[in-house]
């Protein structure tokens, strides 16, 4: 069943490319270039997600005051603006966000961060400690001993299945299947993409995290 999605231009922010490219996903996309004409369609209509895009949070703010008053304010809502500091990022996750992005985010980031938090449903994935690894699921961040760790976004994703498995091996054709719901992997793919994690993951460390689980697949564990 194909996703619903609602996209919200605020401040004049261009949103043509981003509708386009959800729908070329296969979403069911309506946009809105006004407060007032966000609220009217969120009231006729539940959408699975919905993406606000605005150059700063006062609009956002607004916005999220008047959807307070709707029943059906239990989407997944992802932000993106100009000015995202820690206090902006605060503020619009206690009013409603489920996550917030910068503005000028790739497309290809925001699809993989869209369908990580709708494969999650309905609010906050729980993060995940595994020894000195940290992963925010809603924040899309991973750190090992409190430093940021540099992943692609599909690079995110195969760290968070594997983390999802608990210490337990995760199939090759696991990862595809929820890595690339759509098609488009393959176990080369997959693989390049994984070489890049345990790179950014393990390079330089003695303690060893992601690994390779004959003839089945991987698992993230302190302990092989």
């Amino acid at each position: 069943m194909a996703r619903t999605l609602l996209i919200i231009g605020l401040q004049d922010t261009s949103i043509a490319g981003c509708r386009q490219g959800f729908a070329a996903e296969n979403y069911l996309v309506d946009s809105a270039h006004t407060s007032a004409r966000a609220v009217g369609m969120l009231a006729m209509r539940r959408y699975d997600a919905v993406v606000i895009f605005a150059h700063t949070s006062a609009a956002v703010t607004e916005l999220f005051a008047t959807l307070r008053t709707l029943a059906q304010t239990q989407q997944v809502i992802v932000v993106c603006i100009d000015t995202l500091n820690a206090d902006d990022e605060v503020a619009l996750l206690k009013a409603g966000a489920t996550a917030c992005r910068p503005l000028a985010i790739d497309f290809d980031e925001l699809l993989a961060h869209t369908r990580a938090l709708l494969r999650r449903g309905r609010g906050y994935p729980r993060d995940h400690r595994i020894a000195d690894l940290g992963i925010d699921p809603v924040a899309r961040r991973a750190s090992r001993d409190g430093r940021p760790l540099r992943l692609r976004p599909i690079e995110f994703d195969i760290l968070l299945h594997l983390a999802e498995g608990a210490g337990k091996p995760v199939h090759k054709e696991e990862l595809l299947l929820r890595v690339w719901p759509g098609g488009g992997g393959s176990p080369n793919l997959l693989a390049a993409h994984v070489r890049n994690l345990r790179a950014s993951l393990d390079r330089g460390r003695r303690c060893r995290l992601l690994h390779t689980v004959r003839n089945i697949g991987y698992k993230l564990a302190a302990r092989p």
